[in-house]
């Protein structure tokens, strides 16, 4: 297993061997001519050789090139396809699953996002669950409150009336919708 700062030393690596090696040529080429031009004074085959050097030099460079976009091309793919699941999910996209390539750093990520998204669906499942049966109590509680003989009136923190029953409308001889959600102080004036 080879991690992900040892694929990219490599990467840096093969770079400046390439480099290194592209150098060599040319050097070499130089030397080359000037040997040539020192021994023999037949330039076609002098500048033949030159320039087969040259375009050997140019097609080493270009196949390290290409080499080296793979490269990256596979070091950076499963960093984007994580981006972009990671976007997807930041937004309420909980659908989002990543395949595992590799056992590396970014194989121990995606497991962990995986993961994490596994547990933010069993989160909003449990949460959708919980908000279902307090919904239920809240009816069954207000059906209760309706029910009763009694007049009730019920206030939040503020004092603001949130439930008035048809039995206090009928002691009070006031319609409920006038007084939801006002002060209970309110309720005096009227």
């Amino acid at each position: 297993m080879v991690s992900v700062k040892n694929k990219i030393m490599l990467l840096i690596v093969f770079i400046l061997v390439s480099s290194i090696i592209l150098t060599c040529l040319f050097i070499g080429s130089q030397q080359i001519e000037n040997t040539f031009s020192k021994i023999v004074v037949s330039t076609s085959q002098e500048s033949d050789i030159v320039n087969n050097m040259y375009y050997m030099g140019i097609a080493v460079f270009i196949v390290l090139i290409l080499i080296s976009a793979v490269v990256v091309h596979v070091l950076i793919k499963p960093l984007d396809q994580v981006i972009i699941c990671t976007q997807l999910v930041s937004e309420g996209d909980l659908d989002q699953k990543i395949v595992k390539s590799s056992n590396d750093e970014f194989g121990r990520l995606v497991d962990s996002f995986n993961k994490m998204v596994s547990k933010l669906k069993a989160g909003k499942r449990y949460g959708q669950r919980i908000k279902g049966m307090a919904s239920k109590e809240r009816i069954k509680t207000e059906l209760i409150i309706e029910s009763m003989g009694d007049g009730i009136i019920v206030t939040d923190k503020e004092n603001k009336i949130t439930v008035f029953n048809k039995s206090a409308e009928n002691i009070f001889d006031i319609n409920a919708s006038k007084l939801i959600g006002k002060h209970l102080l309110h309720f005096k004036k009227i």
